[in-house]
């Protein structure tokens, strides 16, 4: 419980970057990050199993003791660069650092358990004290501690299921008449599922299914909309942010003894998940194909993942339309400015890279690196100018690349 803890304290004061797909990661552990985010259906470690495909969980190697343990810690730089049109500025946010947890044990043949504190996403962007980025300062942490429980009815089918406890922080920080806001973050938990399918129909190939609930978090005195809009305080409204349905697809193969590649497909459902879907963040379908050729002790991975991103350029916008936001009725230019700005979520095409060696048969070191080229997203349209209140052009323009440097241990005993 002690370790547990320090996990979830570490994770809260860490810099998030928003991360791969959305403001999520797209692989836990270094295995399934080297090969572009896969692990629906194939072996990608017990962390990653936990958090794509619970049913896959009894499907890890295990020590003589049928338990390993697994430590990951992602390295995550985001480099945002945004121009409201007083010139392009980097986000003072710094690298950001993700650990993760998790431990499998292996009841007999058939019943397998495992449980993790999981650092999966999450977002952070800092244009503090600048009048023209309205001094945004925002940052959004996603930790989850998942047990799971897999069961294999068969040779060819196992059958998961996974109970998720999100732990989340969010502040959104600005100026407010000319004045830096530092409102603490709120801290929330949410609850969740997950159920997932793993079936082995033949030799050397692995097929899986997965299903995630949403998780709703309800964060309370988060920004004053009356001051962003008119100047005059109207009071700090709640956000609620829901985390998105997800359904996956994988399937991996074998070609060799020492050659596997794996393909997965996962639908995020970002439209429909408070928060996100309020920005007008579109659902995204992730597809990503990995490869693991292995030299005896050494396994060399690749990977790619590619999603469209959930923000999406848009010219010719009336910026004075009316936008509900949660109940509050915002003019359309500020939805642009905190997409753009605040939850610069952009990232697309992701190449990944990695290694794995085996030190003896009880333990594995593994690295993953993954980049991903620049972004160009564009928001602009009209909207009031004062002095001397008529329509005029808004121009918001960010440039976004990503990388990230995954380290992880495996100990079985």
């Amino acid at each position: 419980m002690k370790l547990i803890t320090t996990i979830l304290a570490l994770g809260a004061t860490a810099q998030m970057a928003w991360a791969a797909n959305g403001s999520l990661l797209t692989g836990i552990g270094p295995a399934s990050g080297a090969q572009g985010g896969t692990g629906v259906s194939s072996n990608s470690g017990t962390i990653d199993a936990i958090h794509k495909n619970a049913a896959t969980v009894g499907a890890q190697v295990y020590g003589e003791g049928k338990v390993n343990a697994e430590l990951v810690l992602n390295v995550f730089k985001q480099g945002p660069k945004s121009d409201t049109g007083f010139g392009a500025v980097d986000s003072k946010a710094g690298v950001a650092l993700m650990p993760s947890i998790g431990a499998g044990y292996k009841i007999n043949d058939d019943w397998a358990f495992g449980v993790g504190v999981i650092t999966y996403g999450g977002g952070v962007a800092d244009f503090s004290t600048l009048a023209a980025h309205s001094g945004v300062d925002t940052k959004h942490m996603l930790i989850k501690l998942q047990p799971a429980v897999s069961y294999r009815a068969n040779e060819w089918l196992s059958v998961g299921v996974a109970p998720i406890l999100n732990y989340s922080t969010l502040y959104t920080n600005v100026l407010e008449n000319s004045v830096q806001s530092t409102r603490a973050a709120d801290a929330k938990f949410g609850v969740g599922a997950q159920a997932g399918v793993a079936l082995k129909p033949a030799k050397g190939l692995d097929i899986g299914v997965t299903y995630q609930t949403r998780s709703k978090l309800g964060f309370k005195n988060m920004i004053d909309w009356g001051v962003l809009t008119t100047g005059t305080s109207t009071g700090l409204s709640p956000i609620t942010v829901t985390q998105p349905t997800e359904l996956a697809a994988g399937i991996s193969y074998s070609i060799t003894d020492t050659w596997r590649v794996a393909f997965d497909w996962r639908y995020i459902g970002w439209r429909g998940a408070a928060g996100y879907g309020d920005l007008g963040w579109t659902d995204q379908n992730v597809f990503a194909l990995g490869t693991q050729y292995q030299l005896d002790k050494l396994a060399l991975r690749a990977g790619f993942n590619y999603a469209k991103s959930p923000i999406e350029s848009r010219t010719g916008t009336n910026g004075l339309g009316n936008y509900n936001f949660q109940g509050t009725t915002l003019p359309t230019v500020l939805v642009d400015r905190l997409n753009m700005i605040a939850f610069p979520a952009m990232g697309q095409s992701h190449i990944t890279v990695g290694a794995g060696y085996a030190v003896s048969s009880d333990i594995d070191l593994d690295l993953a690196f993954l980049y991903m080229p620049k972004v160009t997203t564009v928001r602009s349209g009209t909207t009031l100018v004062t002095p001397p209140s008529t329509l005029g052009p808004y121009s918001l323009t960010t440039e976004l690349t990503q990388w990230s440097v995954t380290v992880g241990g495996t100990y079985r005993f």
